[in-house]
């Protein structure tokens, strides 16, 4: 590592343009849609705005940038690194460049009390595949294992005819807002607990409630869209529904295990989608792990479409 140095800063102390011009110059994955420094300037910009980072990592040789990457705090003890990040100079020294900085990646968390660590590939394809292998390589050596292989699947509605299905007599759909926050909450764990997410499964329970928390107190969740399904009065199933630009994302859906295989989930995601058209929405999207079949098979059968693939890699401390 001789003249190799690691440099953590926060993002009002960043040369955006010269971070932006390394970048495009040694682009991959997502980045390689980008025309120009400007365009990488952009997103990295609208980035920041929608998930602000915490702390940037760069690595330097002889005071030239050879690697960077944004860590985004999305909780107490949970962050998540910049997608396909970190982007490190293409020469014979990669490894070496990447080693140093998820060293000081792990060491800040450490520090700072973060236990878990997300690095997300969206748009995962045959067109970078052989980019994704080569980091995951790099992330598998510093104890980052391949967690999940997600389909991110979208709904086009604006010429979708939404199946209409009632609810049973005794059940209702009601308003996220008029939910008890323990019966939710409940509900929520009791739903995941019994599937089979890898994330969830994946993480401890302040790890768990933190995630949920940041889900239903988000600025962008949408009130008019999530919703509860009751029996009564016991909450049994859940959507939490984030507005993003032209779309509506669930973010959380589940329901209570007594309550599947009676065509429940598949009324009330109805109930969002149609809802979502009712509002002037043109597309939601959603994302499940494809090895959780019985959901990936009813957001198919609802209507959703396998849009892109995102693979997920993570660090917990625990």
């Amino acid at each position: 590592m001789e003249n190799l140095k690691l440099l953590v800063c926060k993002w009002d102390e960043l040369d955006l343009d010269e971070v932006s011009e390394f970048i495009y110059d040694n682009r991959v994955g997502i980045y390689k849609g980008a025309s120009d420094s400007e365009g990488v300037k952009r997103h990295l910009s609208n980035i920041q705005e929608r998930f602000p980072a915490e702390a940037i990592f760069m690595a330097s040789r002889k005071g030239e940038l050879c690697g960077w990457v944004a860590l985004d705090r999305e909780s107490e003890s949970v962050a998540e690194l910049g997608r396909w990040q970190p982007i490190v100079k293409k020469s014979d020294s990669e490894e070496e460049i990447v080693n140093l900085i998820l060293k000081g990646v792990l060491d800040y968390a450490v520090r700072t009390g973060i236990t878990r660590i997300e690095s997300m590939f969206s748009e995962v394809s045959k067109d970078n595949d052989k980019e994704y292998e080569k980091s995951a390589k790099w992330f598998i050596s510093n104890g980052f294992p391949k967690l999940e292989d997600n389909a991110y699947m979208t709904m086009q509605l604006e010429s979708k005819d939404i199946e209409s299905r009632s609810i049973p007599d005794g059940l209702t759909i009601e308003s996220l807002e008029s939910a008890d926050y323990s019966d939710l909450y409940e509900c929520y764990y009791e739903s995941f607990v019994t599937g089979e997410d890898r994330d969830f499964l994946d993480m401890n329970d302040k790890q768990r409630k933190e995630k949920f928390d940041k889900s239903l107190h988000s600025h962008t969740i949408n009130q008019h869209l999530s919703s509860v399904l009751k029996d009564g009065e016991k909450i049994v199933g859940f959507s939490f529904v984030l507005s993003r630009d032209n779309e509506e994302h669930v973010d959380r859906f589940g329901i209570r295990k007594a309550y599947r295989g009676k065509g429940l989930a598949k009324a009330h995601l109805l109930h969002v989608v149609r809802s979502a058209k009712e509002a002037g929405t043109p597309m939601v999207s959603i994302g499940v792990d494809t090895i959780n079949s019985s959901a990936f098979n009813l957001y198919k059968n609802v209507g959703f479409e396998v849009d892109s693939r995102m693979i997920v890699h993570t660090w917990n401390l625990n």
